[in-house]
């Protein structure tokens, strides 16, 4: 809790990040998916899918690895521990929202076994909000529709947090963020 505390701002960024990817997918994924429809061209949306899932994933790295940056001379100097979890903690806190929808979707879905109106909402609002960015790699799967990908998604988000995280600690990209006089 220390963590989330201490480093709120980086889960705002976190938070920030994602609904300006969410935003640009839509931007992109709407008039894609017309082309697509119109002319055949399936391959389109994964194409621009992709674009918008690198773009999201590299920002949220950058997020992380500068937090790890800012940490690496305290750590180098004895007077912080390493956390490599820290990463991991603000990025499961930024994506928090998501999997607590998954969540409650994947529940209603043992206590309510035919698809209700409630649980098609809140698969709408996962597919096409939360994880916009993912739209087109899985509807070309079509897996858009099965809600434990969605776990997947965040783990995969959560992962390249950690990874930022312990990339910034270990000097990575060190040298684009110094500044040049």
């Amino acid at each position: 809790m220390k963590i989330i505390k201490e480093n709120f701002y980086t889960v705002v960024k976190l938070w920030i990040n994602q609904f300006g990817a969410i935003f640009l997918a839509a931007l992109l994924l709407l008039p894609t998916k017309i082309l697509a429809e119109n002319f055949k061209i399936e391959w389109l949306s994964l194409v621009v899918s992709l674009f918008t899932i690198i773009f999201y994933l590299m920002l949220i790295f950058w997020v992380c690895c500068e937090l790890g940056l800012k940490d690496s001379v305290p750590i180098e100097m004895g007077r912080m521990k390493m956390k490599w979890y820290k990463g991991t903690v603000l990025a499961l806190t930024a994506r928090l929202p998501s999997i607590l929808l998954c969540t409650i979707i994947c529940i209603l879905h043992l206590i309510l076994p035919d698809a209700s109106v409630i649980t098609a909402i809140l698969e709408i609002i996962l597919a096409y909000v939360f994880n916009v960015m993912y739209y087109g790699t899985l509807s070309f799967t079509k897996t858009i529709t099965i809600t434990p990908i969605h776990y997947i998604i965040a783990l995969i988000s959560i992962a390249v947090c950690t990874a930022g995280y312990i990339a910034g600690t270990k000097g990575f990209l060190a040298s684009l963020l110094s500044k040049k006089e």
